[in-house]
């Protein structure tokens, strides 16, 4: 019974890291901007507050030259429809699965996992790899 346990507890564990790095792949749903001059398009102005309006792509505020994947547009940076999700970096180093791109952080689908994780991951699944994302 504890094998049968652990076996459940060990696949949704799996399955929730799997979730977990899908996840970061898609654009987040646009939110309200602070206001700075002019809404982008598809954003209509709500007090200080540029607010998506229907079918709006994501934006985020404009710091220097816009993130790949994203137009320039008075003070904020669109979202084309192959656009990777980006931020403002907070800090000189994005965070794991982000790469940098002059001011913001990019998420990188081609990201290698730290060697602790990779060297824990083959020690307790050597040969059971058909077990890990078993859904």
């Amino acid at each position: 019974m504890d094998e049968i346990l652990m076996t459940i507890a060990r696949n949704t564990f799996w399955a929730a890291l799997f979730v977990c790095f899908l996840a970061h792949a898609q654009l987040p749903s646009p939110t309200p901007l602070p206001k700075e001059g002019s809404c982008p398009s598809d954003y209509v102005t709500q007090g200080n507050f540029c607010a998506p309006g229907a079918g709006a792509p994501l934006a985020i505020p404009k710091h220097g030259s816009c993130p790949s994947g994203y137009a320039g547009q008075g003070n904020y940076c669109v979202a084309n429809p192959n656009a990777k999700a980006a931020f403002l970096k907070r800090s000189a180093i994005c965070p794991f699965g982000y790469i940098g791109q002059g001011n913001y952080c990019i998420y990188n689908n081609y990201a290698v996992a730290p060697t602790e994780f990779t060297s824990h991951l083959s020690k307790h699944s050597a040969g059971r790899s058909e077990e890990l994302f078993h859904f």
